[in-house]
């Protein structure tokens, strides 16, 4: 073993344990949706650091070779779930399904066999030799065209991060600007090593300080999947949609957590920031839990709910969009609060006059009656029923106005005389004598 290199080989230890204790709590506790691609990531960690802190440890440039051959696993990996990992941070989780990503596993399958079958053709790497460093030694090595096809892809690939990172950073809702920071960070750090160290703008320009800089990319991670709810809670791709919705429009998780409030839902809630993503939908609106369902493929409404405002109370319908992936898992719900209070009161005020009026219509003296304008009855008071002489008001109802109750057609008044009080002769019933 390069004793010598223990000083360089020690720091990758601690990251190789990192990894793998991060790896083990991903798959254990599986705390957020994308929790096999930050396994996949950090396992692509662990292959570079644990094959580089190898290739380090010898002295013989075949086994050098070798273990920097086994390190292009964890090289063309950590680019790749990266980048789909900043797609499910975005929210652009339809990008990462299986189907949709396998194109980008195609240049670094590529690389791998390259790399493997070097000897052969040069592509990966032209030229290798064995140079020294006071007591170091480190590979040598002269890039062939393929490497340059790869670490084309993997910048591609970074660069198209670094857009939507800084795109959430520069947004107005605190967490997920704090989210997009931390992985900018951890991204920047590794990246500006590989460059660095490609470009040999080192001192030691033949010692790779990527692997190192991973243990950083890896804390900052860790934090951000700890504390920043990175992966767990995710913004949502469809605000500018809700935002011209005219109702207040509320996008939760599938754990009922509010991920996005549109300007109308601010207003009715109160809310002057965005603090309040992230936080449970009940500790905002206590009165949630009321119109909550389990069901997660349907859209269904609720009873009414009641707010307070400016002393006026108003009064809302609820409606909850289940918003469900491919798998008809549920993701999102799109809560829809629609303000009815105009209606429900012309709606009350209907109610009550309609009331008023069949009290005044059910205890009048008067003779009341309802009918078609081609003479059928549709209602009768009692008033009208005894004064025909009739013994109940389905009897009366079912006569023909016209035939059973004017005296006579000049009695009946044209329709366009109705309007206004005329005078006129009714039948009363016929009694049968008998004797």
């Amino acid at each position: 073993m390069n004793m010598e290199a223990v000083t360089l080989i020690i720091p990758l230890i601690t990251g190789i344990v990192i990894s793998i204790l991060m790896i083990i709590w991903l798959l254990i506790k599986k705390f957020i949706v994308c929790y096999k691609i930050v396994a996949l990531l950090f396992f692509g960690f662990f292959i570079w650091m644990l094959f580089y802190s190898l290739e380090l440890s010898s002295k013989e440039i075949s086994f050098k070779i070798l273990m920097a051959k086994v390190e292009y696993i964890g090289i063309t990996i950590v680019p790749v779930t990266f980048f789909i990992l900043v797609l499910y941070f975005s929210g652009y989780t339809n990008w990462t399904q299986i189907k949709k990503y396998f194109f980008l596993t195609i240049i670094p399958l590529v690389t791998l066999g390259l790399v493997i079958s070097n000897e052969k053709h040069n592509l990966i790497w032209k030229e290798i030799v064995l140079e020294y460093h006071g007591r170091f030694n480190f590979l040598s090595i002269k890039y062939g065209n393929w490497f340059w096809v790869n670490a084309s892809f993997s910048y591609l690939l970074l660069i198209i991060s670094y857009v939507i990172l800084i795109k959430t950073s520069i947004g107005k809702i605190k967490i997920f600007k704090f989210q997009a920071i931390s992985m900018i960070t951890a991204l920047t750090v590794s990246w500006v090593a590989n460059i660095l160290y490609i470009l040999r703008l080192l001192p030691w320009d033949n010692f790779d300080i990527t692997p190192i800089t991973l243990i950083i990319s890896s804390l900052v991670l860790i934090y951000g999947f700890k504390y920043l709810k990175i992966g767990d809670i995710v913004p949502v791709r469809f605000e500018p949609k809700v935002d011209n919705e005219r109702d207040a429009a509320l996008i939760i998780d599938n754990k009922d957590r509010l991920i996005y409030m549109n300007k109308l839902g601010h207003e009715l809630f109160n809310l002057i920031d965005n603090n309040f993503i992230g936080k449970n939908l009940e500790d905002i609106w206590p009165d949630y839990p009321k119109f909550s369902s389990n069901n997660s493929k349907d859209i269904y409404e609720k009873d009414y709910a009641i707010f307070y405002k400016d002393s006026k109370e108003l009064i809302y319908n609820v409606q909850i969009n289940s918003i469900v992936n491919n798998k008809k898992t549920l993701i999102y719900k799109a809560c829809i609060l629609r303000d009815i209070t105009d209606k429900v009161n012309a709606e009350e005020a209907l109610k009550l006059s309609e009331e008023k009026f069949r009290s005044i219509f059910e205890n009048s003296l008067d003779g009341i009656y309802l009918s078609t304008l081609d003479g059928k009855y549709i209602d009768a008071n009692n008033a009208l029923v005894k004064m025909l002489g009739y013994s109940s008001r389905e009897e009366l109802i079912s006569k023909d106005i016209r035939k059973d109750i004017y005296y006579s057609e000049k009695d009946r008044p044209k329709f366009n005389e109705r309007n206004k009080p005329f005078i006129t002769r009714l039948k009363k019933k016929m009694v049968m004598l008998s004797g």
